[in-house]
């Protein structure tokens, strides 16, 4: 199998990206992205003609630009990408913007990111709480508006919503979080927000809390599902 020769691939695409059609535009910064999260080094040249497309007319060439230095972690451009969490127009880029800081683990990117969860628009706020759960321990000022979450009632659609700020709590790792999981435990109405829940209550309490106590029942009585028991034995490396 002959091998890509990536310098000259990524050269080809910056001169695409700065196409008039807008059509080329999109391609180039959508295969910018994927190359970079395959882990092509050649892609890093291609920063400046992505920072520049942050700013595109096209809505999807901004997403994937921004996705891609996301990916690349270009820290210089953390500022400008909170900016466009804060006021682009379009939501999907939005969403971009608040994927690419959770990618960079933007510590500074955490007040937008809360606000974020006041979103109407639901994949922003979905968005927005995994990140901060990549943020983890430094993003500890979102712990009280995820708790107000984990307590909205299940039965208004927002199942999503309660088993990824459930993992977020867990992942940030602020004791504060205890109780209000445990209360969010015993009225789980699914198996994925409980075994969730209780993943995020061991991360907490460690091998010996009511986390672990009832991840071990669920695989006693053979309750684990899809990831589950992937996830279960990389918690126990984690916590020993």
């Amino acid at each position: 199998m002959v091998e890509e020769n990536w310098q000259e691939k990524v050269k080809g695409l910056i001169e695409q990206i700065k196409n008039e059609d807008v059509e080329t535009r999109q391609d180039a910064a959508w295969t910018l992205h994927k190359s970079a999260e395959k882990g092509i080094k050649e892609v890093a040249e291609a920063i400046p003609a992505l920072i520049t497309a942050m700013h595109d007319d096209d809505w999807v060439v901004r997403k994937m630009s921004i996705l891609a230095l996301g990916v690349l972690k270009v820290e210089k451009v953390i500022p400008s990408i909170i900016d466009v969490l804060k006021n682009d127009s379009n939501n999907e880029v939005r969403v971009g913007a608040a994927e690419a800081l959770g990618d960079m683990q933007a510590e500074q990117a955490v007040p937008e990111l809360i606000n974020a969860l006041d979103a109407s628009y639901e994949m922003l706020c979905y968005v927005a709480i995994y990140s901060l759960s990549k943020i983890g321990e430094k993003a500890i000022a979102a712990v009280p508006k995820l708790l107000e979450l984990l307590a909205t009632p299940e039965e208004v659609g927002i199942i999503q919503t309660n088993i990824l700020t459930a993992m977020a709590l867990g992942e940030i790792g602020d004791a504060s979080a205890i109780e209000p999981l445990k209360v969010a435990l015993n009225s789980a109405a699914t198996h994925e927000f409980q075994f969730t829940i209780a993943y995020s209550l061991a991360l907490l309490e460690g091998a010996e809390g009511t986390g672990m106590t009832e991840l071990k029942r669920m695989k006693d009585n053979y309750e684990f599902i899809h990831d589950d028991a992937t996830l279960f034995e990389k918690l126990l490396e984690k916590l020993n």
